[in-house]
């Protein structure tokens, strides 16, 4: 997820409003939408750490290659393909191609002059001693939520005079440029499946973070929020002129043995297919941090009213 600092103040809240006072922030085709989330848990995970820098020669002449290093162009493609994927975000699926696992193992990948570390994970579910699952709640909604125009006319306005406005009638007003007016629902909820107390590391609000929807088609992507009223008021979440923005923090939640944790989540979405790729680390007392990547396949379509 993009993570911002919190930039206080009534200017640039001011500032930053002005899709909220306007129209058109929900479309109503009268039209019923159907909601429905699964969830996915895949068996390999592929990220990239860096980029460092390639140094010079002591001349100060042409950059060295180490021996480990290769550049991206002189690898199988199927395997650049995979490399590329985890630097622009991160790898997840069911399979991965013949010979990645010598690579990330032995080699630094170079792109330009920048030097990436691929790691390769395969998530032991049965040894992690969390579970997550997710029910939907409410299948159905009659509205969808236009979405916050963060780049353009949304936060480019001009100045409010603020004596009309309270500050917290602002608030709710940005705040309502990402609550879905009408929406399905599900609950997302973990669960300590142990004998003993354990620590979740996530992002806030905890357990599970602010959640962000991707396009399955990226021919036509688009970056949706998946919308909790925990988000208002938390803390580490906030909007002001930079858009919605969450605190690069990591919370950790103390879970007692059988304990659940549940949240709910509510979408308005275009017809089509999101994905949301998240994961928390895990930590008992006895043993070292377990990773649990898991994927909500959110699937919204359209019938008639």
């Amino acid at each position: 997820m993009h993570r911002r600092s919190f930039l206080a103040g009534v200017s640039a809240l001011a500032a930053s409003i002005s899709g909220c006072l306007g129209t058109g922030d929900v479309s109503d085709t009268g039209d019923t939408y159907e909601l429905t989330v699964d969830i996915e848990y895949p068996r390999y995970v592929v990220v990239a750490w860096g980029p460092s820098s390639l140094s010079s020669d002591s001349s100060g002449g042409n950059k060295q290659l180490d021996e480990d290093m290769r550049r991206i162009g002189t690898i199988p493609d199927e395997i650049a393909e995979v490399v590329h994927t985890a630097i622009d975000d991160e790898y997840r699926g069911d399979t991965v191609p013949d010979g990645l696992e010598e690579y990330v193992r032995d080699t630094r990948f170079v792109i330009g002059d920048d030097v990436y570390r691929v790691e390769l994970y395969e998530p032991d579910y049965d040894v992690v001693p969390v579970e997550i699952a997710v029910e939907t709640t409410d299948t159905g909604f009659d509205k969808v939520k236009a979405a916050a125009d963060e780049e353009n006319a949304l936060f480019e306005s001009e100045l409010l005079n603020l004596a009309e406005y309270t500050f917290e009638t602002l608030m709710g007003r940005v705040w309502n440029e990402y609550r879905p007016e009408d929406a399905a629902a599900f609950k997302l909820s973990m669960t300590n499946v142990s004998d003993e107390t354990i620590e979740v590391f996530g992002g806030a609000p905890a357990p599970f973070g602010v959640l962000h929807a991707e396009t399955a088609d990226m021919e036509d992507y688009e970056r949706r929020l998946v919308w909790s009223e925990t988000y208002v008021g938390n803390e580490h979440v906030s909007v002001d002129a930079y858009g919605l923005g969450v605190d690069a923090l990591q919370t950790v939640t103390e879970m007692r043995a059988d304990e659940t944790v549940t949240e709910t989540y509510r979408v308005a979405f275009p017809p089509g297919e999101y994905r949301v790729e998240e994961t928390v680390d895990v930590s008992r007392s006895d043993d070292e941090d377990k990773m649990y990547p898991y994927t909500l396949v959110i699937e919204v379509s359209e019938t008639e009213a």
